[in-house]
């Protein structure tokens, strides 16, 4: 089971969700590509919460959009379950530790560029390395640690 044992927020977020993610969409950008349920218990006016036990699903995806909106300022956290580990984070003004977890670390190698969520022309403009919403879909379709992921193929 995993639970978030503390989660402290010291910067300001123009957006903070946590989803549960079941599969993804590539047709589609941002979190509406990462299919499952939004954990209506984290939201932007979050400062502090404590002891958050999750609903089980393959991935959970935590995201904080800065504000004012600057990209390196965002906050990425893509986890899964890992029993009997504690992970714990601390970057750009969250702090959070989640037990029996473990993150799920992805960058611009497991990008694809053909992939239709993302045009071209937007290419040249990603950061180095991008941990972003769309790298985190390509990546556990590419590393999918059971057969269970199997059904996250393209939708487009």
């Amino acid at each position: 089971m995993v639970t978030i044992r503390t989660l402290k927020v010291s910067a300001p977020f123009s957006y903070l969700w946590l989803k549960h993610v079941t599969g993804v969409n590539l047709a589609v950008h941002c979190a509406h590509c990462l299919l499952g349920e939004y954990d209506p218990r984290i939201k932007a006016n979050l400062t502090e919460v404590a002891n958050i036990t999750l609903p089980y699903a393959p991935y959970h995806y935590l995201c904080g959009v800065s504000r004012p909106y600057v990209w390196n300022r965002n906050f990425h956290l893509a986890f899964r379950e890992k029993e009997g580990s504690l992970l714990t984070i601390q970057r750009n003004g969250i702090y959070i530790e989640i037990e029996n977890a473990e993150e799920v670390k992805f960058s611009m190698a497991d990008a694809d560029p053909n992939r239709p969520a993302l045009p071209e022309q937007e290419l040249p403009n990603l950061p180095q390395p991008a941990v972003c919403v769309q790298d985190f879909q390509v990546a556990v379709n590419r590393n999918a640690p059971s057969s269970s992921w199997r059904h996250f193929r393209r939708i487009a």
